[in-house]
């Protein structure tokens, strides 16, 4: 099977209303985003959180910043 790029599988599955497969390619896409970022410089869980939400334009709420890992 060849690669397809995760921008035309995002596509497909909004097209086809796949609202599952749609969140799965954003969150996939989302979590490599945080392992480059954390193999660049390693990261706190808030400030992982910071960087994963200005990559998504989006606030992250503050209950999530002052969660600590509990894994």
């Amino acid at each position: 099977m060849a690669d397809i790029p995760a921008h035309r599988l995002l596509r497909h599955a909004l097209d086809h209303h796949d609202h599952d497969l749609a969140a799965s390619i954003i969150l996939a896409g989302s979590l490599e985003y945080l392992e480059l970022q954390q193999a660049e410089q390693p990261m706190s869980i808030p400030d992982r959180v910071r960087s994963l939400a200005g990559f998504m334009s989006i606030d992250p709420q503050p209950s999530l910043l002052t969660q600590t890992d509990r894994s």
